[in-house]
């Protein structure tokens, strides 16, 4: 027998041009393309700066196509930003049919402190499959830097493989340095003694957000409150365990008191988890090691009083520690100036449970 094949499967990036430049940015290397892959290279001056690229993409085979994944790695300074628009999964891409989006790349202007490092370089990969009639759920683009983690709204992230006795380093765009209060760095991890141990950030008040955390706990009781991170103060958020059980908490600003968001998790002794906690107004995602659930949170987020900083290990009360002290070892923290969605969220637990052995 005979089978012939006249179909074919073509689409591609075919043009890369710089539509908008603001300041001093310097191409490192002019864009490069293979089918749906492309990199690009940067260096800034000044926050605030950025270049935007338009990408234009073709199907010139006769196989009508759709997107399946939108992917892309950062290497270089956290403080460079990418951000995708004008695509998304799901989108179509018919026969003979072509479609547009922008690449921006930018100097973060949340940036408070000249990093080592000005460059940035991103590689982006759109992957198509043939169109079949499926679905897929629009996400946004995962992007991942240098660590493995999503980068877009990571402020600050704190790894005890990169601190000192008295400094927590801070790897993210705000160079938010931690100042270490009693808490002693053992190999990988911050050890809190339940007592009088906290590390103290600066504020940290944003309407949408993500909290993130690697830790074990050592001990705590049936009537104790201890906070893994926050800023609680006649306002603020934060998570903490109570009664065994991890608890998202913020203040609802209308009726002047704090809400408790219970998670179904029960929390055991000397066990490592990566806990992800995302709020963006309406609900709060909450995930550990990898298993999540989504609650509706009502009223007005309210921030805290007397300038508090945000404390891993504590309540602080302005730039004080104060009480509720945790008892255990932090390996890990991160908070982001929006909130991560549940896929963004698995990518990063993912990645923790790889880089700490999580069971």
């Amino acid at each position: 027998g005979t089978a012939n094949i006249a179909s074919t499967w073509n689409i591609l990036f075919t043009k890369i041009e710089e539509v908008e430049r603001k300041g001093n940015v310097t191409e490192l290397s002019t864009p490069t393309v293979n089918g749906t892959n492309a990199t690009f290279s940067v260096d800034f001056k000044v926050p605030g700066d950025y270049i935007i690229y338009r990408i234009t993409v073709e199907n010139k085979g006769t196989i009508n196509g759709i997107i399946k994944e939108i992917k892309g790695s950062e290497q270089g300074s956290e403080a460079i930003k990418f951000d995708i628009e004008g695509i998304k999964e799901g989108d179509k891409l018919p026969s003979k049919g072509s479609t547009i989006f922008d690449v921006t790349i930018s100097y973060n202007s949340y940036t408070t402190s000249q990093p080592r490092d000005t460059k940035g370089t991103l590689t982006l990969d759109v992957t198509y499959v043939q169109d079949l009639g499926q679905e897929f759920a629009p996400q946004p683009a995962i992007i991942t830097n240098k660590y493995g983690l999503i980068s877009n709204g990571l402020m600050s992230y704190y790894d005890a493989k990169n601190a000192t006795q008295n400094t927590w380093e801070d790897l993210g765009v705000l160079g938010m340095n931690g100042n270490v209060d009693g808490a002693t760095l053992e190999n990988n991890y911050y050890s809190f003694d339940g007592v009088d141990d906290c590390i103290l950030l600066d504020e940290v008040n944003y309407p949408n957000f993500t909290l993130e955390l690697v830790v074990s706990i050592n001990k705590m009781t049936p009537s104790g409150e201890y906070v893994f991170i926050g800023n609680f103060e006649s306002g603020g958020y934060g998570i903490i365990i109570r009664r065994y059980r991890l608890e998202f908490v913020l203040y609802d600003k209308e009726i002047r008191q704090n809400n408790y968001i219970n998670s179904n998790f029960n929390i055991l002794l000397n066990t490592m988890y990566t806990i992800s906690f995302s709020y963006n107004g309406n609900n709060v995602i909450m995930c550990i090691n990898g298993i999540c659930q989504t609650q509706e949170v009502m009223g007005k987020l309210g921030y805290p009083q007397g300038s508090t900083v945000m404390a891993i290990g504590c309540n602080p009360l302005g730039n004080k520690k104060n009480r509720d002290f945790f008892d255990g070892k932090i390996y890990s923290a991160r908070i982001y100036n929006r909130s991560l969605t549940k896929e963004e969220i698995l990518v990063n637990q993912e990645r923790d449970i790889k880089e700490f052995n999580i069971n």
